[in-house]
């Protein structure tokens, strides 16, 4: 199993900051001391009070696409090109335990999640399936073949379901009966469930749906890459066009604002690809690839919107 690097220092002996050439995937543990990112050729975990790195894991199998802390903050899974999907100890950076239904995918496993309980692990690659595995063991417990490559993936609603975005359209699936509905109707990039309700990313709008796939309400924001909920907000990341950045909107009103940058960002691959909040502390982290003179990985806070140092 390959051994991780540790973060470089400089000549006082403390940690450099993480630096990357662009940033795939975030994520925070259950309580916020952590962030994790990945992209091209690695993933890195660094502690949010300091903003020192703290591991650097090298992405031997290529570029590192997503992140995911098991809900015990003990681990992290990261994906990579190639359909390689790996688990590594967040104390020491050994790698764990490894997930290899996807091996040999072209451009890798897109997305990875945790369950609530930590018990199964989620996976979503360019093999058009979707993959639950049982996290002690390692083996596939389920798999679903969708009729285009799978996007993302989110568990719920509620307990017994879990739901996935295609280039081609929306899913949910019970998960035990295998029973579930479609709703065909475009690419989605990015989903969500929150209060019950399905938040999915269309490329001219972002749409709230029932259980049942039903739409009730609509948002009208090109490009979305990523969204995350934060008390009556939600933030939404576009890639390109004219929304490129980040937005807050006010679910209650229906208002947005753009999210100040500390440097402009593009389309394409120069863009906002990844979001993780902090809800205890009110936080929202970024993935901006990249960004010339400024961090790739920038912090706002929720209320006031002002930019955060790292």
């Amino acid at each position: 199993m390959a051994r991780p690097l540790r973060a470089p220092t400089n000549r006082s002996g403390s940690m450099k900051r993480p630096s990357m050439s662009a940033v795939y995937g975030l994520a925070l543990n259950p309580d916020g001391t952590l962030l994790a990112a990945a992209g091209p050729g690695k993933g890195i975990i660094f502690d949010t009070a300091s903003g020192n790195a703290v591991i650097k894991i090298p992405g031997a199998t290529g570029h590192a696409y997503d992140v995911d802390f098991a809900p015990d903050s003990k681990s992290v899974v990261i994906c990579f090109h190639g359909g390689h999907v790996r688990q590594y100890d967040v104390q020491s950076g050994d790698e764990i335990a490894s997930y290899t239904g996807h091996a040999g995918v072209p451009q890798g496993v897109r997305k990875v999640k945790f369950s609530p309980d930590g018990q199964q692990l989620a996976s979503v690659a360019e093999d058009s399936t979707l993959r639950i595995w049982d996290t002690q063991s390692t083996d596939e417990v389920q798999r679903f073949k969708a009729r285009a490559d799978v996007n993302t993936v989110a568990w719920g609603p509620g307990e017994s379901h879990i739901t996935f975005a295609t280039d081609v359209g929306l899913h949910t699936v019970e998960i035990a009966s295998r029973r579930g509905k479609t709703l065909d109707t475009g690419a989605i990039a990015d989903v969500q469930v929150v209060n019950n309700q399905i938040l999915a990313a269309w490329d001219e709008a972002i749409r709230f749906l029932t259980p049942d796939l039903e739409i009730t309400r609509t948002l009208e924001q090109s490009a979305v890459s990523r969204m995350r909920a934060y008390e009556g907000y939600l933030f939404a990341a576009s890639w390109s066009g004219a929304d490129a950045g980040v937005h807050r909107w006010d679910l209650s009103d229906g208002t947005r604002q753009r999210l100040p940058l500390p440097a402009p960002v593009g389309d394409g691959p120069h863009a906002v690809w990844a979001l993780a909040i902090d809800a205890a502390r009110g936080v929202l982290y970024a993935g901006c690839n990249p960004m010339k003179g400024s961090s790739n990985i920038v912090a706002w806070d929720c209320a006031s919107l002002d930019l955060l140092d790292l």
